[in-house]
């Protein structure tokens, strides 16, 4: 079977998408043979503000590469995420649907389309044979919306067991300075506002706050560098090393920003981050606006320190009361959180997320 990812990062990267798509198809390669068309100019090594990212998707070049592929190679399914301007790339990935007969999976992670995309992006939904949803929230929502009659699938990341089959810890007394970790992105749509408000709480309770990310070396990320307690570091590559840094953290930090944008790109989706933050039985503190769909899922399965106010001023004051409370009763905390963690684990096994993948792509 071959497969061509028209998606907005490339797998095998450090982004959402690529570790999401590295770790759904790592057993599979023995009998898929995998192809890939993406626009995320970060790992291309080019800035916004030097590149036009409109100008490369309708660049020849492109559309080249997706004319070469599917002649030289018998592509069975396109697997094709309409990101941003990659909803661009779509008339003509559905003209040359005839010519070579692949079967389309539309992959929706996020919210991102406004009202100008909706033609076309049911002109996708209509061609695909399958549309493969990252959450339940965010399948309720497009099922709002269009009338899709292709089967539906709802895969989110998983949990490798391995890294977290070992047996309930024990609570001990409190540290004397917790160390609070942080894995992901740092930018000023998603996550930004939230990483500043807690890194400024924990500066003033002096937890240690351990930053890991693609950004460190930003301007966006020094700014964070103004608190003491914070550290930056680039991310864990090497997957046994990112694993023992995260189950070695005191708290885990899940943060997004309250900001229109913010809000409008992830209130359905579903965060990479949080089954195996939540699969640790590490403390977890959270923040952002209670629209977003991560927030209220961590907030319903009641082991999280989340902090949804409807702004920043609201969420400043409730965070320095839980993280002194936090604080005060670690141990109790670190107790909820283990209670919970084989549930998580059970819930989110990589094992049965890789056989949901392969069985949609058998089912196509």
């Amino acid at each position: 079977m071959n497969i061509l990812f028209i998606h907005q990062t490339m797998m095998g990267s450090l982004s959402a998408t690529g570790k999401l798509l590295t770790s759904l198809t790592y057993d599979l390669s023995k009998n898929i043979n995998y192809f890939e068309i993406c626009f995320d100019i970060d790992n291309m090594g080019f800035s916004s503000s030097q590149y036009n990212l409109s100008k490369l998707l309708i660049n020849r070049d492109i559309k080249k590469r997706l004319k070469n592929i599917l002649k030289k190679n018998k592509i069975d399914i396109v697997i094709y995420r309409p990101d941003k301007k990659i909803i661009e790339l779509a008339p003509l990935l559905l003209e040359l649907q005839s010519r070579y007969s692949y079967k389309i999976i539309t992959s929706v992670m996020d919210s991102w389309f406004d009202s100008t995309d909706t033609e076309l992006l049911n002109t996708v939904f209509t061609a695909s044979q399958g549309i493969w949803f990252i959450s339940d929230a965010m399948q309720t929502y497009f099922l709002s919306l269009f009338d899709i009659s292709a089967p539906q699938y709802v895969i989110a990341n998983g949990i490798d067991l391995q890294y977290f089959r070992f047996p309930s810890i024990i609570p001990q007394q409190k540290p004397k300075r917790l160390i609070c970790c942080f894995f992901g992105s740092i930018n000023e749509q998603q996550t930004y506002d939230g990483l500043s408000l807690i890194a400024k709480v924990l500066n003033e309770k002096q937890f240690k706050f351990e930053i890991y990310s693609r950004q460190y070396q930003t301007k966006l990320a020094e700014k964070l560098l103004k608190y003491p307690t914070v550290s930056l570091y680039p991310p864990i590559i090497k997957e046994y090393q990112y694993f023992a840094k995260l189950n070695s953290a005191d708290i885990l930090v899940i943060p997004y920003s309250w900001n229109k944008e913010s809000v409008h790109y992830l209130k359905y989706s579903f965060g990479n981050k949080i089954p195996e933050c939540l699969a640790t039985g590490k403390p977890i503190i959270a923040c952002g606006s209670p629209e977003i769909n991560n927030i209220n899922y961590l907030k319903s399965i009641g082991i999280a320190g989340v902090i949804n106010e409807a702004n920043e001023t609201l969420a400043k004051e409730k965070l320095i009361e839980y993280t002194q409370h936090l604080y005060n009763n670690y141990t109790d905390y670190l107790r909820l959180s283990q209670s919970n963690r084989i549930k998580i684990q059970e819930e989110f096994n990589l094992k049965n997320k890789r056989q949901q993948f392969y069985q949609m792509l058998l089912d196509t």
